[in-house]
């Protein structure tokens, strides 16, 4: 709207007021006024007032033949539409009425044009004030005028006319509350938007008015009642008389055909008053008159129709107790509206079109529709789908016995769709309690979710994410008390969806004791343990896979079941509540399994908690006896037996055997066979190895003796890792040494002689062989040397080194005289 337009149409009511005030002063100034000069000025008002009904009522006659004048929806509908006209007859008729009151009355024509100058102005200046923004800052502006306009107008009354006659005063302040009318039909007749500022001026003259009827005593509350009544009024009425216009406008709009316009009018009024009852039932009643095939030459119409109100219509119809075949129809008309401005309303129109056919009996129509919904392809996430989809399902299921008979769990099942109703449900269940006709869907659709069902889809497909399996869970709870197998079934149903959760649920079920049994169960529960993982497994999962491995290895001790028993202890020794039985139990029955390897492997586990245990050492001592090398070099590789093999025993114990006395060729053999296995399972084992060697050395095997401290001499540690460790080192190069001098490998016997002069266990011996070598070698002086260090020692090789010496000396002298 124009700001022009405001300001006009705001001067002009001000110009009004101002006329109206000019002659209740004009009444005071003089002597006694006659009644009958206030009648004949308001009649002459009047007629300005007719006149302008008359020459708006011309401009629309060519759409409005045969209707009366007076009829008051059309006479509101001129004031509205032909505000000019109006407006034009009223300032006429209040000009006129004006100038022959002051002739009549021989009045100052002076008085009549300052009032109109200052009337014009504060036009002007409430214009203005009616185009700011701020709805809060324009009411305090306007309020403030108001109240200056009152107590300008007092002050003048009072001041200039003290004198007047009671009776003059009686009829000025009638004058006034007379002209407030007037003032208020102009304000409603305007163009521009309804604003704070029409009232301040019917306000100002109600207060001027209030100023002169009241006493002195009370003059206060003509101040104080047209500012309550300003408050009053934008607080409360301003906004339902903004909409009652645009009501007005749209009624009578439609009536002439302008529908366009008709419709922008009562969505106006909406806007400002979102529940008005005149305005909605105006518009959809537009809606419900529109003929579809007349719609379709007029598209410009169609941008303008609101298809959420014909649905909202319908749906209120059809919600209504027992609505007629006309209703029905009326319905369906308004269905097919929206469906025609908007077509992606198709999974809504559908939905109550199917009402509307149960209502008239129509079962085959309403079942294709909500067909159309819940077997229809839409894009993923459709807005409209989603909204209605729950009550559609709730429809076909639920809420219609018919409906449910050919739409129940076997046509679900047949079509392969409960994993869709699922997914549906899923999409719009909000968790929220109060929404308990969802949930009573969810709960129906879960109760009949079947096992089977979830079997046969993979669980990598999209039917396992339709699936609240947390539903289905806690649901399984409840239930295992009341219907122990139903409450299985949906546990099984939740223990597929939630791998990490399912053995609880798995040892929930065996605690109820279901069929086929707890121990079924708690073999469930292992099998999905394994499979998930035991890291993964979350909260009470874990303790769950660990109770239900201890009582099916129980079970199946006590009857005789090595194999599962085997397999519950396995699972349980991995708890922080395995100990020593387990694994007690474990060696024994792997045992009498044959299992050699996890025997050995299970009785070290026991000799960690017990290793003083004369039964476990006994074991040890047999299973290490029984382990073939290679099975040894096998289990290195396929089993954790390298975690456990006990290297230290097994070269120890050789060691150990070695020093029996009178051992024979049994203690050889076990020997043998327990250094084979430290060699097998550390091949760089130096004390292993040199075990190794005393055994072939006591058989006489020198050659694979030697071999084996080659192996040593030739991976010479770079420092040794214990005593046991620096003593093989020594005995291996000792020995080595006896036997190249015994071979004649003179110069390796030096180098093994030499590093075992490290050894503090080096003395007479070592000399004197290293002084053999050297001597065989033709270094007499070092072998010389090494005979005088054997003299030292009180040892019976110092006659054998004195001897040497003197040998050594006689080819030196020998040497010196050369030969005869």
């Amino acid at each position: 709207m124009s700001w022009k337009i405001t300001i006009a149409e705001h001067v002009v009511r001000a110009l009004c007021a101002a006329l109206i005030v000019s002659v209740a002063l004009l009444s005071l100034s003089g002597g006694e006024v006659a009644p009958l000069s206030f009648v004949k000025y308001w009649g002459t008002v009047c007629a300005g007032l007719a006149a302008g009904f008359i020459a708006a009522h011309r401009r629309e006659r060519t759409h409005t033949v045969g209707r009366p004048l007076w009829h008051i929806g059309y006479a509101l509908f001129l004031l509205l539409e032909h505000s000019v006209p109006f407006y034009c007859g009223v300032l006429a008729g209040l000009i006129t009425a004006t100038i022959l009151w002051t002739v009549e009355t021989g009045a100052s024509w002076s008085i009549l044009g300052l009032v109109c100058a200052a009337g014009a102005t504060i036009g002007i200046v409430l214009g203005l004030l009616a185009q700011v923004g701020h709805r809060v800052l324009r009411s305090s502006f306007i309020g403030l005028a108001l109240a200056g306009l009152i107590a300008a107008g007092t002050w003048l009354v009072h001041s200039h006319y003290p004198d007047a006659a009671p009776a003059n005063r009686l009829l000025a302040g009638t004058h006034l509350l007379v002209g407030t009318p007037l003032i208020l039909l102009l304000a409603f007749a305007g163009v521009a938007p309804e604003s704070e500022a029409e009232i301040s001026l019917v306000l100002a003259l109600v207060g001027i008015a209030l100023g002169l009827l009241l006493p002195g005593t009370l003059q206060a509350l003509g101040l104080i009642v047209p500012l309550g009544l300003y408050l009053m009024y934008t607080s409360r009425l301003m906004t339902p008389i903004q909409a009652f216009k645009y009501v007005m406008r749209g009624s009578t709009w439609q009536t002439q055909g302008r529908f366009r316009d008709a419709i922008l009018a009562y969505r106006r009024a909406l806007e400002l008053r979102p529940g008005d009852r005149l305005a909605r039932t105006g518009l959809w009643r537009l809606h419900r008159d529109l003929d579809l095939q007349w719609l379709a030459s007029h598209p410009e119409i169609r941008t303008v129709l609101d298809a959420e109100l014909c649905l909202q219509r319908a749906q209120e119809l059809l919600l209504s107790p027992g609505p007629s075949p006309e209703t029905l129809q009326e319905a369906d008309k308004l269905l097919s509206l929206a469906l025609e401005l908007r077509p992606q309303l198709q999974p809504v129109v559908c939905y109550w079109r199917a009402v509307a056919y149960l209502h008239a009996g129509h079962y085959d129509a309403a079942t294709e529709e909500l067909l159309h919904i819940l077997t229809g392809e839409y894009p993923p996430a459709d807005p409209y789908r989603r909204h209605i989809i729950a009550r559609a399902w709730r429809l076909a299921l639920l809420d219609h016995p018919e409906l449910a008979r050919r739409l129940g769990p076997d046509w679900l099942a047949r079509e392969h769709l409960m994993f869709r109703a699922l997914r549906d449900v899923q999409e719009v269940y909000s968790g929220d309690p109060a929404d308990t006709a969802t949930e009573e869907l969810r709960e129906y659709l879960y109760g009949h979710l079947t096992e089977s069902m979830l079997a046969e889809a993979d669980a990598a497909s999209q039917a396992y994410a339709c699936v609240d399996f947390d539903y289905c869970a806690r649901k399984g709870q409840e239930l295992l008390a009341q219907a122990p197998a139903r409450g299985a079934e949906l546990l099984r149903i939740a223990a597929r969806g939630q791998p990490t959760r399912a053995p609880w649920y798995y040892w929930l079920i065996s605690q109820a004791d279901v069929p086929p049994g707890r121990e079924f169960y708690w073999e469930q529960a292992l099998r999905a343990g394994q499979r998930t993982g035991l890291d993964r497994l979350e909260g009470p999962a874990q303790e769950a896979y660990f109770q239900a491995a201890r009582l099916l290895a129980e079970s199946a001790y006590a009857r005789g079941d090595v194999s599962t028993a085997i397999w519950g202890l396995t699972v349980f020794s991995a708890s922080p509540h395995a100990g020593v039985d387990t694994w007690r139990l474990l060696a024994e029955l792997h045992e009498r399994q044959g299992n050699i390897v996890a025997a050995l492997v299970a009785n070290e586990r026991a000799l960690i908690f017990d290793p003083g245990n004369a039964l476990f050492r006994e074991r040890k001592d047999r299973y290490y006896y029984s382990l073939t090398p290679e099975a040894l070099v096998q289990a290195m590789h396929t089993t954790n037996l390298r975690e456990v093999f006990d290297v230290a025993y097994c070269w120890q114990k050789a060691a150990s055997l070695l020093q029996v006395k009178n051992a024979g060729p049994e203690q050889l053999d076990w020997a043998e066979h327990l250094a084979t296995l430290a060699i097998v399972a550390d091949p760089e084992n130096i004390t292993a190895l040199v075990a190794a060697a005393q055994v072939q050395l006591r058989k006489s095997n020198f050659a694979q003796a030697q071999e084996l401290l080659e192996r040593v001499w030739q991976n010479r540690p770079q420092s040794f890792q214990d005593a046991q460790q620096e003593q093989a080192w020594y005995y291996t190069v000792r020995t080595l040494g006896d036997l190249y001098l015994q071979q004649g490998r003179l110069d390796l016997a030096v180098a093994c002689l030499n590093e075992y002069r490290k050894s503090p266990r080096s003395g007479a011996d070592t000399l004197y062989k290293l002084g053999q070598a050297y001597e065989q070698l033709g270094d007499r002086a070092r072998a010389a040397r090494c005979y005088q260090h054997v003299t030292v020692y009180d040892h019976p090789l110092a006659w054998e080194a004195e001897a040497a010496l003197r040998r050594l000396e006689g080819a030196d002298l020998g040497a010196e005289r050369g030969p005869e």
